[in-house]
């Protein structure tokens, strides 16, 4: 009980003091405050979208590198089915002839 009460008499103490020497009324110091939490809101607000069209870039980039090479991994998979159906051609011939 004693640590609370302690406690208690320290906040009070210091609720005090700072009514006594405020630099400024409670209306000036609420619109401080005020005007610096929409200043930090303003300013994150900014970094997200700041950052969120960097990740949009990124994203875009690497889906369009992706289709690049799913593009080249089709085109090798084609050539090479066509390889092997002259390949097989020619042996076919050879085989007949």
């Amino acid at each position: 009980m004693r640590k609370e009460g302690a406690f208690l008499i320290g906040v009070g103490t210091g609720l005090v003091l700072g009514v006594i020497f405020a630099p400024h009324s409670g209306k000036k110091i609420r619109n401080l405050v005020s005007r610096r939490a929409q200043e930090s809101l303003d300013d994150l607000v900014a970094t997200g979208e700041r950052v969120g069209s960097q990740m949009k870039d990124s994203v875009t980039k690497k889906i369009d590198q992706f289709v690049e090479i799913a593009d080249a991994a089709k085109e090798g998979y084609e050539g090479s089915k066509a390889w092997r159906a002259e390949t097989e051609g020619v042996q076919k011939l050879e085989s007949e002839g």
